[in-house]
């Protein structure tokens, strides 16, 4: 394993650094070896938190996963409990292939541009929600206006 400064990873982290980085490092000393922890954000917004952090393989996966009755839930539940690891294996291997792209170079800049967040992820998560609830509320409307 390469090693990976503190500096490397913040500027990859972005936003929440602070919660990432004390994690990262357990999982450096551990080899990069999975220990289980707990991720409330990739719990609750699952599909959204894997968006946010840049992570589209896990994201598409778990779009499909959640058309599939009770598989969502369990997703949810993997989600929360490797969120942490998931985000640090990301992490971990971009910097890696940046440094291997750049030897000798400080890869601190492109560690900023190729991680961090998409911010906008929060916005389209919250219009998607309110568009749910409206066609949900206007369907409940129609359906009890022809019961009447």
């Amino acid at each position: 394993m390469r090693i990976v400064t503190d500096g490397e990873y913040r500027a990859f982290i972005g936003p929440e650094e602070h919660k990432y980085l004390p994690r990262f490092k357990r999982f450096d000393e551990l080899a990069g070896n999975f220990k289980a922890g707990w991720h409330w954000p990739a719990f609750f917004f699952t599909f959204w938190w894997l968006l946010y952090r840049k992570l589209y393989l896990f994201a598409g996966v778990v779009f499909v996963a959640s058309f599939v009755p009770y598989l969502n839930f369990a997703v949810m539940i993997a989600s929360g409990l490797a969120g942490y690891h998931l985000y640090y294996r990301k992490a971990r291997q971009d910097i890696e292939r940046l440094k291997e792209a750049f030897p000798g170079k400080d890869v601190t800049e492109a560690c900023a541009e190729l991680g961090g967040v998409h911010r906008w992820v929060i916005w389209v998560g919250i219009l998607v929600t309110i568009l749910l609830l409206i066609a949900a509320f206007t369907l409940g409307f129609i359906g009890a206006m022809a019961n009447d």
